[in-house]
């Protein structure tokens, strides 16, 4: 943890159990954490979470990121999900995820 100013990276998401209620989704799955264009976690436990198609929710292992995160999710704004592969191919695991349930 650094009270510097730095980035975050969340990379190779590998998407688990999913979720979706009306219009917004709950992905986990395992994710690749980095900092400053490095990654230094590896398989850290993810769980994702779009409120609305408008918020994006990112929480981390707190143990697995050696408590980095402070146990705080990451927020950000979706600003284009359906146009991002990497989105929809995650809405439409969740979706069929989901379906398979029913």
């Amino acid at each position: 943890m650094g009270k510097a100013s730095h980035t975050h990276e969340f990379r190779n998401l590998r998407a688990g159990a999913g979720t979706i209620q009306g219009n917004s989704i709950i992905i986990n799955g395992l994710t690749d954490v980095g900092t400053n264009h490095r990654i230094v976690w590896k398989n850290v436990p993810t769980t994702i979470g779009i409120q609305g198609g408008k918020t994006i929710r990112i929480s981390v292992a707190d143990i697995a990121t050696n408590h980095h995160f402070a146990g705080q999710p990451v927020f950000g704004l979706v600003t284009s999900s359906y146009r991002v592969p990497m989105f929809q191919a995650l809405i439409w695991k969740c979706y069929q995820a989901v379906k398979s349930r029913l």
